[in-house]
């Protein structure tokens, strides 16, 4: 079932601000993946959950919860 239909400026803060806080603290390269959680309003996931994102319909990334 979906769950959520979000996109990012959905979020309570921009990427653009969670990068710049990370990169305060940690050092970001190239190809580094930032997992931002979801926007307000979505269940906690389970085991056996599948969590698909898709970026523009460029890429997809998919995972089961375990």
């Amino acid at each position: 079932d979906l769950r959520q239909r979000a996109k990012c400026s959905d979020m309570t803060w921009s990427v653009m601000k969670i990068i710049s806080f990370l990169s305060e603290e940690i050092h970001l390269a190239a190809g580094d993946l930032i997992y931002t959680g979801t926007p307000h309003g979505v269940g906690t996931l389970e085991q056996g959950d599948i969590v698909k994102a898709e970026l523009s319909s460029i890429v997809t990334l998919g995972f089961k919860v375990v």
